[in-house]
């Protein structure tokens, strides 16, 4: 049903949230919400925090992978 857009949000979802839940689910890659247009949503910024990264840290990825 998603790959058709045929859904419905429930009906206690803000019109907000449904019109950002539209979006996401667009069947369409080209008029899909982007990344970048998702950051700028209101409602997804909301008490969002930037995650702090460290770009001088290094990693072994093999070392990081269980065994």
């Amino acid at each position: 049903k998603i790959h058709k857009g045929d859904y419905k949000c429930p009906p206690w979802f803000s019109s907000e949230v449904r019109r950002l839940v539209l979006r996401l689910l667009d069947p369409n890659p080209r008029t899909r919400i982007t990344v970048p247009q998702l950051m700028e949503v209101p409602w997804f910024r909301r008490d969002f925090k930037r995650p702090q990264i460290d770009r001088d840290a290094t990693f072994d990825l093999l070392n990081d992978v269980d065994s």
